[in-house]
């Protein structure tokens, strides 16, 4: 069962927020062990569970999706909503949907070791040679050890190293930066125009101002919609809940595909139905979707889909079927 879900710290009230396309209850399992054997890869939870114990965290099914868009979309919602980025409310070193959370401290730190730096002559023609292959033994640089000692003078050389002001007009000029200036077009999920901004940068920071949209670099996520850039397995095709397209100069479409499919009145339901037996075989109850029947059970949806899967012969002591394929 694709979904996101939530790791609770019951003492500070902290909370990790996470997707996955596999089952849940498997997903959740899987932090639980990699946490008790210290090996989680988000330090942050992982120091937070060694020192509190295990006894301190639940682990718990937040939304249930239906596909692997859906349920990246809704993780970075999440993520927002309750703004789990934050060290002082969260564990989360992402914005989710695979968008990285820079600190500023991460980001002087970036800066300080590219600062200055530029290849030599006979480097940039190996790399031309290799083009995109500089690995292993093509690098330059493979199996020559540096020494504590050029470390020191290379930290000498570089340090307080500044860009100078046409390099820095080279880099605003470049594609990678001028693509948030470029005119940009808001339009809803249902294809409808909305309105024309100067930049994403622009549409970005007045949105949020406005409370229009909440969490997330979106400065940096508009393009990417404006691109079709693929991120996380899947392309990005809206941004903070809307689809954006550049301004090519010429007249503004009204109207595009829209994103999702527009309903007259209350969309289909995408949940299956469940049938509810006794162990000796005969009918209880039907229920519109797992969800309802685990809550009227009071145990997790998770429960019931395994046996409806055949995972498990029983949940609750009775026999759980999908309808369509009774």
């Amino acid at each position: 069962m694709i979904g996101v879900y939530k790791i609770e710290n019951k003492i500070n009230s902290k909370l990790y927020i996470g997707m996955t396309s596999m089952d849940i209850e498997k997903r959740l399992m899987s932090h639980k062990s990699s946490l008790e054997l210290g090996k989680h890869h988000n330090k942050h939870l992982q120091a937070s569970f060694s020192k509190y114990g295990k006894d301190v965290f639940s682990f718990e099914m937040l939304e249930e999706c239906y596909s692997l868009e859906e349920a990246l979309d809704r993780e970075v919602f999440w993520i927002a909503e309750l703004e789990t980025t934050n060290s002082s409310k969260g564990y989360n070193k992402t914005f989710g949907g695979d968008i990285p959370v820079f600190t500023e401290e991460m980001k002087k730190n970036i800066s300080k070791s590219l600062m200055g730096h530029s290849h030599s002559e006979e480097t940039r023609k190996k790399i031309s040679e290799n083009h995109a292959d500089v690995s292993g033994r093509n690098n330059p640089m493979y199996g020559v050890p540096c020494t504590e000692e050029n470390k020191e003078k290379l930290r000498k050389l570089h340090f307080g190293t500044k860009r100078s002001l046409e390099t820095k007009q080279k880099m605003s000029k470049s594609y990678r930066y001028d693509l948030r200036e470029k005119p940009v077009l808001q339009y809803t999920k249902e294809g409808v125009f909305v309105k024309r901004w100067k930049s994403c940068t622009i549409a970005a920071r007045e949105l949020d101002e406005m409370g229009v949209l909440a969490g997330g670099n979106l400065s940096a996520s508009i393009p990417g919609v404006c691109r079709g850039t693929e991120k996380g397995g899947y392309v990005a095709k809206t941004a903070g809940g809307f689809m954006w397209r550049h301004c090519d100069g010429k007249p503004t479409p009204l109207f595009i595909e829209a994103h999702v499919p527009v309903y007259n009145g209350t969309p289909p339901s995408r949940a299956k139905s469940v049938l509810q037996y006794t162990i000796s075989g005969e009918f209880v109850r039907r229920y519109e979707s797992a969800m309802k029947a685990s809550s009227v059970m009071g145990v997790k949806s998770g429960a019931i889909t395994s046996a409806c899967r055949g995972l498990n012969k029983t949940s609750c002591g009775y026999v759980w079927k999908y309808e369509e394929e009774v």
